[in-house]
């Protein structure tokens, strides 16, 4: 990727940048040589991007960062289902995404905020027979709507954080994909013993249950609770050897 980028003094209260970029994504292997369906000459994406930010630190209520984008892209690489039924890969001429990002975080003592909202508007520019695609139609798999917030806690060896993110229904290739919310909830502590630094980690995905599908007809598994340890061992195999002190002295004969 090539980018350039102007950004105004970040030790001001207010501040803001822009980049603008020319990107470039080759086909990855399944695309190249999956049977059936892969593609060996598919040509590469190539994106140019533009990128505008305005940062903003108030005195009680946290950062605030708001960013709008655009990005034009051809030859995007896009699996879909023919009419034999199979899955197979091909670049669609063009494809235009567009959007708005807000952002804010706060800290207060022990406590942190945060939260993120995002509306993307992403249409393909050309017309498609087969899936009949318009143009003017959202990307697959892309919802417009996404959203997050985030609470975390944190003293000395313990860190507590709870997330909650909202994704917006979205259009599938055969069928539309409802809205879903999904809760994850994190609980770590650390030891630092310098005999034996330790540290354990509990985090429940999908605390609330929620029942959900990212592609149609493949469901995702419910709540999940994991667990992890670690700990750092630090043994030497062979112990300091002491410096060896020879003494010589020499004798000058007159």
């Amino acid at each position: 990727s090539l980018s350039w980028r102007l950004t105004s003094d970040p030790e001001q209260r207010m501040h803001w940048n822009l980049r603008l970029g020319r990107d470039f994504r080759l086909p990855g292997l399944n695309d190249l040589f999956w049977q059936p369906g892969g593609k060996r000459d598919l040509q590469p994406e190539v994106a140019y991007g533009q990128e505008a930010a305005w940062h903003y630190r108030t005195a009680g209520w946290g950062q605030w960062r708001l960013v709008a984008f655009n990005r034009w892209v051809r030859n995007w690489i896009q699996w879909s289902q023919l009419r034999s039924g199979i899955f197979a890969v091909d670049n669609i001429t063009r494809v235009w995404s567009r959007g708005l990002q807000l952002h804010w975080q706060q800290q207060r003592g022990a406590w942190h905020l945060g939260a993120k909202a995002q509306y993307v508007r992403a249409t393909y520019q050309v017309a498609i027979e087969n899936p009949r695609i318009s143009p003017g139609e959202q990307l697959w798999y892309t919802p417009s709507w996404q959203a997050s917030a985030r609470l975390g806690w944190q003293h000395r060896g313990w860190r507590f954080r709870y997330q909650h993110q909202y994704t917006g229904a979205t259009a599938g290739i055969s069928t539309q994909l409802s809205a879903y919310q999904l809760a994850t909830i994190q609980v770590d502590y650390h030891s630092d013993w310098e005999k034996l630094p330790w540290r354990i980690h509990l985090a429940l995905h999908n605390c609330w249950n929620a029942t959900y599908q990212i592609i149609e007809f493949r469901p995702i598994p419910g709540r999940q609770l994991q667990v992890g340890v670690k700990l750092q061992l630090t043994h030497k195999l062979l112990p300091t050897a002491r410096p060896r002190h020879k003494s010589i002295n020499h004798h000058a004969t007159n």
